[in-house]
């Protein structure tokens, strides 16, 4: 788990391809929010031990 957080993490910090591409198109809040979102999950999840995403 924490190298999927870590992986959200760089994506959240904003320049990169991924952040990119969901600019190009507009979509940037949701591209954010679903990456905080996920993020979420992903530190509840380690915690809990429960699968929150799905």
């Amino acid at each position: 788990m924490k190298l999927a957080r870590e992986a959200v993490d760089r994506l959240l910090e904003g320049d990169n391809d991924v952040s990119d591409d969901w600019t190009a198109e507009g979509g940037v809040r949701k591209y954010n929010s679903m990456l905080r979102r996920l993020r979420s999950v992903l530190a509840n999840e380690g915690a809990t031990g429960q699968q929150g995403l799905w």
